[in-house]
């Protein structure tokens, strides 16, 4: 009895890693001010993942002031992946948490990667950090992954454990 236990427990876990997916804590922090108009960061990846798409999750926020013209680019090996503008801009005590979905091609799988911000901004500073990289998930939220897993993932586990404990119940009972 013990044995299937935790077959089912196991199998309840293995749900989680189903349905919330792997993420690569990438790091990194870059930073924009009036005198530094660009900055990179530069990571390693070594994945072997079949999936097309990635999510590529991250925090932004600053002071910098924001009018029509200003725009802050993130670049990812080259290729623009999101823009920053006076639509979704964050002051420093309300931070962004945004997923990029990004393709495949974009990534170099097995080697380095460069992540460029890019843009003028008249005073202050513009941040973007924490970036994380998600794949073989079936999440679209737009929350950083440091969050409690999904409600599918929970709602299942909830319902299995329920049935193992009114199961064990009648067998007792019995």
């Amino acid at each position: 009895m013990f044995k299937k236990i935790m077959f089912l427990m196991l199998l309840i876990f293995s749900l989680f890693g189903m349905v919330y997916g792997e993420t690569i804590d990438i790091g990194g922090d870059l930073r924009l001010t009036k005198t530094v108009p660009y900055d990179n960061y530069t990571f390693p990846l070594n994945i072997d993942s079949s999936e097309d798409k990635y999510l590529l999750r991250f925090t932004h926020y600053g002071a910098a002031t924001f009018n029509t013209t200003t725009k802050i680019y993130l670049y990812l090996n080259g290729h623009l992946i999101y823009t920053i503008d006076d639509t979704n801009n964050k002051a420093p005590y309300y931070k962004g948490y945004v997923s990029v979905p990004v393709d495949k091609s974009y990534f170099e799988i097995h080697g380095d990667n460069i992540l460029q911000l890019n843009g003028s901004i008249d005073n202050s500073y513009y941040v973007v950090k924490d970036f994380e990289l998600t794949y073989n998930s079936t999440s679209t939220a737009s929350t950083p992954m440091k969050v409690p897993p999904p409600i599918p993932a929970l709602i299942l586990s909830i319902l299995l454990i329920t049935i193992l404990i009114l199961r064990n119940k009648n067998m007792i009972n019995n």
